[in-house]
């Protein structure tokens, strides 16, 4: 029986903060470090999971937050750790609902995952050419 990765992130979101990780937690001590000042820009977090890098930026008082997932389960437990700090939508991100040139700062992480199970190709540094201002920093 084959599974998609939809499938997988919706299962996966139940366990996903509380599961040691230790790819999540390299990717923290690291992107912490490179990320830019973020107070005062519009933040996207395209393929934003259950919020946690959402939380984190929302304590450095950013303009506005947005987050896109393609889970269903993993944005319920995003909407549930950050209450009206950020606007989420459920969508692909190949396919964002977000007007172009809106996005001081783009993260995406580990966006390339769903679509690596899925057997598909991805190339996220067309978010950044379509959403982001042309003086906005990707973080990919």
């Amino acid at each position: 029986m084959a599974v998609s990765s939809s499938d997988l992130f919706n299962i996966w979101a139940k366990v996903y903060d509380e599961q040691p990780n230790p790819l999540l937690a390299l990717e923290q001590r690291f992107l912490s470090l490179i990320l830019p000042e973020v107070a005062g820009l519009d933040v996207l977090d395209a393929g934003c999971g259950t919020g946690r890098w959402l939380q984190l930026l929302a304590s450095l008082h950013p303009a506005s937050l947005v987050g896109v997932d393609a889970s269903p389960e993993m944005l319920k437990r995003a909407s549930a750790r950050l209450g009206a700090k950020s606007t989420l939508h459920l969508a692909s991100c190949t396919a964002l609902p977000v007007q172009n040139a809106t996005a001081d700062l783009i993260l995406t992480s580990y966006i390339d995952l769903p679509r690596w199970i899925d057997g598909q190709g991805f190339d996220r540094c067309f978010i950044g050419k379509r959403v982001s201002f042309p003086v906005g920093a990707v973080e990919c």
